[in-house]
C-alpha cells in the first residue's frame, strides 16, 4: 500500500493513537501535581493502553 492508498482508518486511528499516548503521559503528571487521585490515573492509563494497542497497528502497518 503506497502513501496515496492509505486505509480509510489511517487518519482516525492515528488521532486515537496519539490521544492514547497523551493518556499515558498526562495523568501521571496531573497526579504528581495533586490534580487527580491514583485510582483515576490508573483508570485513564488502562483505557489509554487498550486504545493504543487497538489503534497503533491500523496506522503503523507496514506492507
Amino acid at each position: 500500500m503506497t502513501t496515496s492508498e492509505k486505509s480509510p482508518y489511517h487518519t482516525p486511528a492515528k488521532l486515537v493513537g496519539l490521544a492514547a499516548l497523551a493518556g499515558t503521559i498526562l495523568p501521571p503528571v496531573a497526579f504528581l501535581f495533586g490534580g487527580v487521585s491514583l485510582d483515576v490515573v490508573k483508570g485513564i492509563m488502562l483505557v489509554a493502553a487498550i486504545l493504543w494497542f487497538v489503534a497503533a497497528p491500523l496506522w503503523m502497518k507496514v506492507d
